[in-house]
């Protein structure tokens, strides 16, 4: 499909116009894709909220038999021995990570010599670097552990 020469502005065809009906040929102005891109941006927010909003607990029932129990004191010992290498990774990669932003900065201060405006984007640019624990696989192998050594774990999804 042509589209015909656009006038002078900052208008769009209608199939680039986020709010308009895309079969016509309205133009639509930036106001308009910012007002879809908004409306995104809520809706992403919105969601990513609700969900933030709900906490998972386990409930564990021990196995009956001394069997059962010591194997259950097995799957918490590699529990624990996984949750030690997760933490290990993330001290690792947060490392990493810092190493990495002050070469970068080390560099752009570099390119930016006596230019103090230059250096200044250099400091806006500089970051942080989190240690992002996840423990969910060790959860999830222990769970697994601990029914199969005849346990029961109840899965309870909270709403808050």
């Amino acid at each position: 499909m042509a589209f015909r020469n656009l006038p002078a502005g900052n208008s769009y065809p209608a199939r680039y116009c986020p709010i308009t009906d895309h079969s016509t040929r309205i133009y639509c102005s930036p106001l308009a894709r910012t007002i879809k891109r908004f409306i995104r941006a809520i809706s992403l927010g919105a969601v990513l909220l609700i969900s933030a909003c709900q906490t998972v607990r386990y409930e564990y029932t021990a196995p009956e038999t001394d069997a059962g129990k010591q194997c259950v004191v097995q799957c918490a010992s590699v529990r624990e021995l996984c949750r030690h290498n997760a933490n290990q990774r993330a001290q690792t990669d947060k490392i990493l990570c810092e190493k990495r932003l002050e070469t970068n900065y080390l560099v752009c201060m570099k390119k930016a010599k006596d230019d103090t405006d230059r250096q200044k984007e250099c400091d806006k640019k500089r970051g942080q670097c989190f240690d992002h624990l996840n423990y969910q696989t060790c959860d999830e192998e222990y769970n697994q552990c601990f029914s199969n050594c005849g346990g029961i774990v109840n899965k309870i999804i909270e709403n808050k």
